[in-house]
């Protein structure tokens, strides 16, 4: 993604720039305290660290998931594609992926988007 350094899972998802550029803007969201991750398995773990209930660790989680999946979809489309995104782009696809997720694959099925796009645990409070 920066194309500082040979690429790994390591770097891809918590070494690279773009992508402490995006678990920045996620955390903010999310109003989570800023984190370090030395590794992968430290952004999974990540929810447990959240302060409240399990429905507000699954939402956490659940972003997480999610967040890496579409950091790794937009890697393919920069190395296969000869795409480009920005930081903006990919936290926007993050929100609306999550949005649908917990929409339809929980009990928060009257979640609103405009509540959820300014802070997604906003129905745990």
């Amino acid at each position: 993604m920066c194309s500082v350094t040979d690429e790994d899972i390591r770097h891809l998802m918590v070494g690279c720039e773009f992508a402490y550029g995006v678990w920045t803007v996620i955390c903010k969201w999310c109003k989570l305290d800023p984190f370090f991750a030395y590794d992968y398995d430290d952004l999974l773990m990540l929810y447990k660290n959240v302060h409240a209930g399990k429905w507000r660790k699954k939402i956490i989680r659940g972003i997480v998931m999610i967040t890496t999946w579409v950091i790794w979809n937009t890697r393919n489309a920069k190395v296969f594609q000869t795409s480009s995104t920005n930081i903006i782009d990919v936290v926007a696809e993050v929100k609306s992926r999550s949005f649908l997720w917990l929409k339809h694959r929980s009990k928060f099925k009257s979640i609103v988007w405009k509540d959820w796009s300014s802070y997604p645990l906003y129905m745990c409070l």
